[in-house]
């Protein structure tokens, strides 16, 4: 495994965008495709620019560390079929944990807690740590979203309508 740490929030083409890795005591790069979501706040924050809000990542880390635990490192390897999985190492009272995520959360949550990602050294020669997605098609393409149901959430078990 190679560790690397996150630089930099690249345009990959005109609709992606990729996290660029960079191997902590060396120059081998390697990129991370990212939503464009993830995307505007790693750039924010590589940049320091104070937001309005933490974030998901910042959320979920500092509720780690209010029960005592910590994010060690993030992992990016190759799964059973060659693709890139990844998974948080945290730090917690019962133990190291392991947990399973995308690449793109375990970018995001390495920059958001200033650690490495370790990188499968396979996943450097290829230049992306994430399967190529398919361009998004035309808005008039798109499928119309399904009915999200009342407005208003069930009350209790057993509970009727008002009155």
């Amino acid at each position: 495994m190679v560790e690397m740490r996150v630089e930099a929030v690249a345009h990959v083409s005109r609709r992606r965008q990729a996290a660029l890795l960079r191997e902590r005591d060396g120059q081998r790069t390697a990129q991370v495709v990212v939503g464009p979501g993830t995307a505007s706040w790693l750039a924010a924050h590589l940049a320091h620019v104070p937001l309005a809000r933490p974030g998901t990542h910042l959320i979920a880390l500092g509720a780690l560390a209010r029960l005592g635990g910590r994010l060690r490192q993030t992992v990016v390897d190759r799964g059973p079929a060659g693709a890139p999985c990844a998974f948080l190492e945290l730090d917690t009272a019962a133990g190291l944990v392991e947990v399973g995520c995308g690449p793109e959360d375990a970018v995001a949550f390495a920059a958001a807690a200033g650690v490495g990602v370790l990188l499968h050294p396979d996943l450097l020669a290829l230049g992306t740590a994430a399967p190529s997605a398919p361009e998004p098609r035309a808005p008039a393409d798109r499928a119309k979203p399904a009915d999200p149901g009342p407005a208003t959430a069930p009350g209790p078990a057993g509970a009727g309508p008002p009155g």
